[in-house]
C-alpha cells in the first residue's frame, strides 16, 4: 500500500491557501472588510462559493483533475492580484492584517495558548490519515469516486448517503485530494475550519460588547473544546458545519450594529453553506433566519429588505442547487427518507423536545466520578418518568442508549462537561441580569437556545450525539467572552476563566484515540502506539479492516495485471479501506460497486467489466459471476479472472 506524497515538491499544493490569501487581501481593501476579522470570514464565504462554482462547472465536462482545479484556481488570484493593483496604482495605500498586540502577561498566555492549540492539532492533522469510522464509509469514500470519475455525478453504491448526503465538506476534499494527488492533506479542511471559527467568535464577542479579555476568552473556549479539538484533525464534516454558522451568526451581530445591508448577502452565503455541508444544520439556520428577517424589517426599507433578502436567498438555493438537483434526478427527493426516519424524531410535542434537550445536557455534563454521573441519570430518568415517556423511548433515540459517561478521549463520543457548565452558568447569569444585559447579546442567547429547541423537536437523540453539537458550542463561545469579561473585571476572571480551559483541555491534544501523540494506554485501539512512533499507513485500520488481509488481496489483484476491480459489499464497510489497499484513485485502475439492493442501480455502467471482485459475505460461492474464488480470509473473499 502506497499513498502519494508529493506534495512536498508540488507547488499546486499551495493554490488553495494563495487563492484565500488573495480574497482576503481583496476584501480587506475594500469596503466589506471594515475589520480584518470581518474579512476573514467573508473572504472564507467567498472562496467556499467560488468552491462550489468551480466543482459543479467542472463536473460537468468530467473536468475534475489537478489541472483543471489549478487552472481554474488562478482566476480569483488574477482577480484578487487586477483589483489590488488598481488600487495601487490610484496611490492608496495597500493594507494587511494586523494582530492586535497582547495586554499583559495573561493576554501573552491566552494567545499563546490558543497558536499552541491550533499548532498541535495540525501536527496531528499532518501525521494522521482519514481513519475514523463514517469517513472510511462515506465521506473519503465518496471523494474516491468523485476524484476517480473526475466529476461530483452520482454513481452506483450500496450506500446512498454517499451520493445523496449534502456534499459541502467533501467537496473541499476534493479539491484537497485532486490537486495534491493524495489524502495526506484532507484533515485540513477541518482544521482550517477551527481555525477562522476562533477568528470568528472572537469578532462576534467583539460586537456582543465583549472588551480584548473577552475576546481572548471567546476564541479560548471555542479552541479548548474536547470535541472540536478531535473534529480539528478529521475528516469528518461537523467542524466545517460549524464554520458556517459562526459566519451566519457574525454577520447578523454585525449587521445588528451598523445596518450594513451587504451582511444580508453574507447570511445568503453562508447559510447556503452550512446548509451545503451539514443537515442538521437547518436546526440552527431557521431561527438566525427568523432574527435577520426581523432585524431587515425594522431597519432597512422594505425595497432594501426585498432586494437584499431576495438576493441572499438565491445564493443560498443557487449553492445548492446541484446537490438538489442530483438527488431529485436520482432519487426523486431531496434527501434520503431512510436517514428521515432513522434520526428525525417521531415524538414532536413538549415531552419529546423536552427528553432529546435532558439527554443532550446530560450527555455533555459526564464527570470522573461514577457516583456523580449515577445521580445526574437518576435525575433525568426521573424527570422522563413524570413525562409519561422513557428515557430511551424509540420514538426520540436513534442509536444506543442514554447513558452518563465519565470524559473519554473517543472521536465521536468526546463530551465537553465544563464548557457545558458554563454555558449553563451563563443562562443562568442572563436570567439574573436580563434588564442590564445588552439587547444583541440576550437576542443572540435567545437565538442559539431557540436552535437547539428546534434541533430537539427534529432529531432523535443519539450516543454519537456529542459531535452533533459541536456548533451549538462553537457558537456560545462569544457569550462566555462576553459576560465573563463584563464581570469580576478586576479580578481577571475572563483571563483566569481562560487558563483553566486551555490546562484541562489539554490532555486531547496528546490523546485523542485515533490519532494520539502519545501512546495509547493499553484499553484504546492500536494500545502503546503513537502517531510518532507508528507507519502512518497503519493508522487507516485503527477503527476497522484488517491491514495484512487487504494487502494480500491488493498483491494478488497486482499480479494479475487487473486493472478493474468490482466492490460487492454491504453498506456497513469501510470502503476507502479498499482503495487505500489498492492505492487507489489512480489513472490505470477502475473500481466500481455491484450491487442489487440500491435505489441508484439505473447509474450501472453496463461497459463495466471487472477482472477481479471483492466480495463480503460471498464465502459459500466458488465463483462470482464468471470469476473464480481465489482467495478467502473470512471476511472478504477475492474472485480473480485467471
Amino acid at each position: 500500500m502506497r499513498r502519494v506524497t508529493c506534495f512536498i515538491i508540488n507547488p499546486m499544493v499551495l493554490i488553495l491557501p494563495l487563492a484565500y490569501i488573495s480574497i482576503l487581501l481583496a476584501v480587506g481593501n475594500s469596503r466589506l472588510g471594515t475589520d480584518w476579522r470581518r474579512a476573514a470570514l467573508r473572504a472564507a464565504m467567498l472562496w467556499m462559493a467560488y468552491l462550489v462554482l468551480l466543482t459543479e462547472v467542472l463536473s460537468l465536462f468530467k473536468a475534475i483533475t489537478h489541472t483543471g482545479l489549478f487552472f481554474g484556481w488562478l482566476l480569483p488570484i488574477i482577480a484578487a492580484g487586477f483589483f489590488l493593483w488598481q488600487r495601487f496604482k490610484r496611490g492608496e495605500k495597500i493594507l494587511f492584517p494586523k494582530i492586535a498586540r497582547p495586554d499583559g502577561w495573561l493576554d501573552w498566555i491566552l494567545l499563546g495558548g490558543i497558536v499552541f492549540y491550533l499548532a498541535m492539532t495540525a501536527v496531528v492533522a499532518f501525521r494522521a490519515p482519514p481513519n475514523t469510522f463514517d469517513s472510511l464509509n462515506y465521506h473519503m469514500a465518496r471523494v474516491a469516486h468523485w476524484v476517480q470519475n473526475q466529476s461530483i455525478r452520482h454513481y452506483l453504491t450500496g450506500l446512498d448517503i454517499q451520493n445523496n448526503n449534502p456534499p459541502g465538506a467533501e467537496m473541499v476534499l476534493l479539491n484537497i485530494f485532486a490537486l495534491t494527488g493524495g489524502d495526506r492533506l484532507v484533515n485540513f479542511a477541518a482544521w482550517a475550519a477551527s481555525l477562522v471559527s476562533v477568528v470568528g467568535v472572537s469578532w462576534i464577542a467583539f460586537n456582543l460588547g465583549a472588551n480584548r479579555s473577552g475576546q481572548r476568552l471567546a476564541a479560548v473556549f471555542a479552541v479548548s473544546l474536547p470535541m472540536g479539538i478531535a473534529q480539528a484533525s478529521s475528516t469528518m464534516n461537523d467542524y466545517v458545519a460549524a464554520f458556517w454558522l459562526v459566519c451566519v451568526g457574525a454577520e447578523i451581530v454585525s449587521f445588528y450594529k451598523d445596518n450594513e445591508p451587504v451582511a444580508l448577502l453574507f447570511v445568503g452565503l453562508a447559510a447556503g453553506e452550512a446548509f451545503l455541508t451539514k443537515g442538521t444544520s437547518s436546526a440552527y439556520l431557521l431561527p438566525f433566519g427568523i432574527w435577520i428577517a426581523v432585524l431587515a424589517l425594522r431597519r432597512l426599507r422594505i425595497k432594501q429588505t426585498l432586494l437584499y433578502g431576495g438576493v441572499a436567498l438565491g445564493l443560498a438555493l443557487v449553492l445548492n442547487a446541484g446537490f438538489v438537483t442530483r438527488n431529485l434526478n436520482t432519487y426523486h427527493q431531496m434527501f434520503d427518507p431512510a436517514m428521515s426516519v432513522l434520526h428525525g424524531n417521531q415524538l414532536r410535542n413538549w415531552q419529546g423536545v423536552a427528553s432529546n434537550a435532558m439527554r443532550t445536557v446530560g450527555q455533555q455534563l459526564g464527570t470522573p466520578f461514577p457516583k456523580v454521573n449515577a445521580a445526574e441519570f437518576l435525575i433525568i430518568a426521573r424527570l422522563h418518568q413524570w413525562m409519561g415517556i422513557d428515557v430511551n423511548d424509540p420514538r426520540t433515540t436513534s442509536i444506543g442508549k442514554f447513558r452518563i459517561s465519565a470524559p473519554n478521549f473517543n472521536e465521536v463520543r468526546a463530551i465537553n462537561p465544563l464548557h457545558t457548565f458554563l454555558i449553563l452558568l451563563i443562562c443562568l447569569i442572563v436570567i439574573i441580569k436580563i434588564r442590564r444585559m445588552e439587547k444583541v447579546a440576550l437576542f443572540y442567547t435567545l437565538v442559539l437556545l431557540s436552535g437547539l429547541a428546534v434541533y430537539a423537536y427534529l432529531f432523535k437523540w443519539q450516543i454519537f450525539g456529542s459531535r452533533l453539537h459541536l456548533s451549538f458550542l462553537v457558537l456560545f463561545a462569544p457569550m462566555a467572552g462576553y459576560l465573563f469579561s463584563a464581570i469580576a473585571r478586576r479580578f481577571k476572571l475572563a483571563e483566569v476563566l481562560g487558563i483553566i480551559l486551555l490546562v484541562l483541555s489539554l490532555p486531547w491534544l496528546f490523546r485523542i484515540e485515533n490519532r494520539p501523540l502519545l501512546a495509547n494506554p493499553a484499553e484504546s485501539p492500536f494500545a502503546g502506539k503513537s502517531l510518532l512512533d507508528t507507519p502512518r499507513e497503519d493508522w487507516y485500520f485503527v477503527t476497522a479492516g484488517d491491514q495484512a488481509a487487504l494487502k494480500n488481496i491488493a498483491t494478488s489483484i497486482e499480479q494479475a495485471d487487473c486493472h478493474e476491480v468490482a466492490l460487492v459489499i454491504s453498506g456497513s464497510s469501510p470502503e476507502y479501506l479498499y482503495w487505500v489497499a489498492l492505492d487507489a484513485p489512480r489513472p490505470d485502475l477502475r473500481i466500481e460497486w455491484i450491487t442489487t439492493s440500491a435505489v441508484s442501480n439505473k447509474l450501472e455502467d453496463p461497459s463495466f467489466a471487472p477482472c477481479a471482485a471483492i466480495c463480503e459475505g460471498c464465502q459459500a460461492d466458488d465463483h462470482f459471476r464468471d470469476l473464480p474464488k481465489v482467495l478467502d480470509n473470512g471476511s472478504q473473499q477475492l474472485f480473480l479472472k485467471p
